[in-house]
């Protein structure tokens, strides 16, 4: 079944056995994209193949126990997806997420996935993408990038009650990030 994240995954990888994948979203709305795209990744599996998918939100990057854990998924990962918004910069705790795992990986067969909305059309010019780029081309990873649709919140009316939901959600993604599942929505 061809949706549009049936391209993200490079086809070396869906020869592997198991394929271990994290995925580092910048807040609600672009958890449910990097979920999607995790499921249609997950799709087209063989049945032999096993996986793992770790979640990550930015928030939690910017911890120090947050960021050591998900480095050790990073690690680990053959395909490492960011969703995030095109028109804004990494936060400080991606980037330093990103500049611990990247060299470490130098020259393998991991694969580096950007997912922004809102990309401007010249790519370049979205800071996201031009960090990305950068890691990518520093550790000699494949990089792949894909502009979405602009995400937006549903269903979340006051300012209070998004924060209010996004700490919940905070707590939730952090307790559940070492356990193997989506993290969200269970």
């Amino acid at each position: 079944m061809e949706d549009e994240y049936t391209t993200l995954c490079d086809d070396r990888l869906y020869r592997r056995r198991h394929l271990n994948m994290v995925l580092a979203y910048a807040d609600e709305p672009t958890g449910r994209l990097a979920k999607k795209a995790c499921h249609s990744v997950v799709d087209r599996l063989r049945p032999t193949q096993s996986y793992d998918c770790h979640l990550w939100r930015f928030d939690i990057l910017q911890q120090w126990q947050g960021s050591q854990l998900a480095l050790e998924d990073a690690l680990a990962a053959d395909m490492i997806i960011i969703v995030s918004h095109g028109t804004e910069t990494l936060p400080d705790g991606v980037k330093r997420w990103l500049e611990c795992w990247a060299p470490r990986k130098k020259d393998s067969e991991s694969q580096l996935v950007a997912l922004l909305d809102s990309m401007p059309e010249d790519r370049e010019s979205s800071p996201a993408y031009s960090c990305l780029a950068e890691v990518a081309e520093t550790s000699g990873i494949n990089f792949v990038t894909k502009p979405i649709e602009p995400v937006q919140e549903e269903g979340i009316e006051s300012e209070s009650e998004r924060r209010r939901a996004s700490s919940v959600l905070q707590n939730n993604l952090f307790e559940q990030s070492r356990v193997r599942g989506w993290g969200i929505n269970e």
